[in-house]
C-alpha cells in the first residue's frame, strides 16, 4: 500500500545512538499514513538487535529493510530509497535525531500546499557527543528561501540529510556509477532533485546533527576531507555528463570552489596540491595561470634566479 511518507532510515555501528534516533521518529505526530523504513547495514557492535528489538515492539510502524551482506553506506541509501513506498521521503540516520515532534507534519504540508519544489530541508543543531544541542543553528541561514540548483551550487551545499523530505516520483532512478564508488550519496540525491524543480530551505531548528569522535569529521581529518572532496569532484564531473551538460557552467564554479579549498588545506609539496592544481588549470586555464607560474617559480627556480627575477620584476612596476 502506497503511504504518504517514508522515513528511509539507515544505520550501522550506532549501538550508542540508534536509540534516541528511532525514537525521535517514532514520536512524530502526523494526520497521514507513515512508515519507518529501517536498513542496518550488518552492524558488528548490537545496533542490529537494537534496531529488531524495536520492529518487534512497533510493527505497525516499522518495517525492516533486510540485508544479507553489508553493502557500505552508497549502496544502502540508494537500495533503501528505492524500497520506500511513501510518495515522500524523509531522510535519518542512525547517529542523528529529531527534536520537533511537528517536524514530517510541517514539511508534508509544505510540500503538499508548493508542488514546485522538489524538497524541503530546515537548519539543525549541532551537538557533540552527549552534550545538549546549541539552541543556535548550524547552517547560519537565518532566513527561508528558495534556491534553484545554481544558488544551491553556489551557497556550498546548506543540506544536513536529517532535514530533507522529498517528493520520490522526482527520482526516476539512480545513475548507474552512483554505486560505483561515490560516498557522498546524500550531496547527489540533492543533485538529482534540485536539477529537476528548486528546493525550499525553512529557518527553523528541528533535528540535531551529531558530530562525535566516531565520525567522519575526527577520523584523520586532513585524509578524510581530501577523500571527500575527490569524490565530490567525481559526483560533479559525472552529475554534469548524466545531464549533458544542461548546468556546465555551474558546476564548473562549484569545481573551481573545491580545487581551491584542496590548495588551501594541503602542502604544495603534496601529490594531492598538484593535482588539484593541474584539474584547476585544466578547468579555469586563462584565469588561473598565475598559480602555475607561481608554483613553478616557488619549487623549481634556484634561488639566485628566483631573486633576480624578483628585482627584475619589481623594476618592471
Amino acid at each position: 500500500m502506497l503511504q504518504k511518507l517514508s522515513v528511509c532510515f539507515i544505520t550501522y555501528n550506532h549501538a550508542n545512538f540508534v536509540r534516541q534516533a528511532l525514537d525521535s521518529a517514532l514520536m512524530q505526530q502526523c494526520s497521514f499514513d507513515w512508515e519507518i523504513l529501517v536498513s542496518d547495514d550488518c552492524s558488528t557492535d548490537g545496533t542490529a538487535e537494537i534496531v529488531k528489538e524495536y520492529a518487534t515492539k512497533y510493527p505497525e510502524r516499522i518495517r525492516l529493510h533486510r540485508i544479507e551482506k553489508n553493502v557500505g553506506m552508497t549502496l544502502n541509501w540508494v537500495q533503501s530509497i528505492t524500497a520506500c513506498k511513501g510518495e515522500y521521503i524523509a531522510l535519518l540516520e542512525g547517529d542523528d535525531y529529531w527534536m520537533d515532534k511537528k517536524k514530517l507534519q510541517k514539511q508534508v504540508d509544505f510540500l503538499d500546499n508548493n508542488p514546485q519544489y522538489s524538497f524541503v530541508a530546515h537548519d539543525v543543531a549541532p551537538i557533540f557527543e552527549e552534550g545538549v544541542p546549541k539552541k543556535d543553528g548550524f547552517l547560519h541561514l537565518p532566513n527561508s528561501a528558495a534556491f534553484t540548483l545554481q544558488q544551491y551550487l553556489r551557497s556550498a551545499g546548506f543540506v544536513q540529510t536529517g532535514s530533507v523530505v522529498f517528493r520520490k516520483n522526482v527520482i526516476h532512478q539512480f545513475p548507474h556509477w552512483a554505486d560505483m564508488r561515490v560516498k557522498c550519496i546524500d550531496f547527489l540525491v540533492y543533485l538529482l532533485l534540485i536539477s529537476k524543480a528548486p528546493c525550499f530551505y525553512m529557518a527553523e531548528v528541528m533535528s540535531a546533527y551529531r558530530l562525535h569522535t566516531g565520525g567522519i569529521s575526527f577520523i584523520n581529518w586532513r585524509t578524510k576531507q581530501n577523500a571527500f572532496e575527490f569524490d565530490m569532484i567525481f559526483v560533479l564531473n559525472n552529475f554534469n555528463a548524466f545531464t549533458n551538460g544542461k548546468f556546465k557552467n555551474e558546476l564548473a564554479d562549484r569545481l573551481e570552489t573545491v580545487y581551491l579549498r584542496l590548495l588551501k588545506g594541503n602542502q604544495p609539496e603534496s601529490e594531492t596540491y598538484k593535482r588539484a592544481l593541474r584539474e584547476l588549470v585544466f578547468l579555469r586555464p586563462a584565469k588561473h595561470i598565475d598559480l602555475v607560474k607561481g608554483y613553478i617559480i616557488n619549487n623549481y627556480l634556484p634561488q639566485p634566479i628566483y631573486v633576480l627575477y624578483q628585482k627584475l620584476f619589481k623594476a618592471k612596476k
